[in-house]
């Protein structure tokens, strides 16, 4: 008796329990790690907030100036964040193209015997 496809073996499970488990620890990490930086960077977004509402209601156009320029700094330091976060996640996507090997050929599909009825 054949079999169409081979079992995974034992071992090859424990392998793909292991991977599991390692990507597991490293999103928790990441996340961890982004949550770090959300802690330190949203009290001065809200610090920044109101300086905004407070210079906006004031209306000094030099206040209002240099506080466009911290806010501008901060949105710079806030896209850097989440470029840095989306590099993160595009790095733990699957690429079908980055794991195909360049120099092996494209596999063929299996040729189907035509049976006489």
């Amino acid at each position: 008796m054949t079999t169409d496809s081979p079992k995974p073996t034992a071992s090859a499970w424990d392998d793909v329990k292991r991977i599991a488990d390692e990507v597991k620890l490293k999103l928790h990490l990441a996340s961890m790690e982004a949550k770090e930086q959300w802690k330190k960077l949203e009290p001065k977004m809200l610090e920044l907030e109101q300086k905004v509402k407070t210079n906006v209601k004031g209306g000094g156009e030099r206040a209002v100036g240099a506080v466009g320029e911290q806010v501008e700094a901060f949105a710079t330091g806030l896209r850097q964040f989440a470029d840095e976060l989306k590099e993160s996640v595009t790095k733990l996507k699957p690429d079908a193209k980055a794991d195909a090997k360049p120099d092996a050929p494209a596999e063929a599909k299996p040729e189907t015997e035509s049976k006489p009825e």
